[in-house]
């Protein structure tokens, strides 16, 4: 499950809920900006959101090839407590 704060692999309980919104600004025809916020829940149940609700935020620049696109981010997350960054090449799967 995609989250924009963890570059890694992150345990998480039996059940997740994620949200998340992604505002995105074409600067010119091969590149753009754009603005992610997310959160999740780790243990989603039937009484609703009762685990560790993560909130994160990341501001990324894209550009679009031949190839996919590469895009390199800086993002932040309340579990992390502080920024990092992260390049990629190709699409989101």
């Amino acid at each position: 499950i995609p989250f924009i704060a963890y570059n890694g692999v992150e345990r998480v309980g039996d059940h997740l809920g994620l949200a998340g919104l992604d505002l995105r600004y074409r600067l010119t025809q091969k590149s753009f900006v754009s603005v992610i916020g997310q959160m999740y829940d780790d243990n989603v149940g039937r009484k609703g959101m009762s685990g560790r609700a993560v909130y994160a935020a990341a501001l990324q620049f894209g550009l679009k090839s031949m190839f996919g696109p590469f895009s390199a981010n800086v993002h932040w997350s309340s579990d992390t407590g502080r920024p990092g960054v992260f390049i990629s090449a190709g699409f989101d799967f």
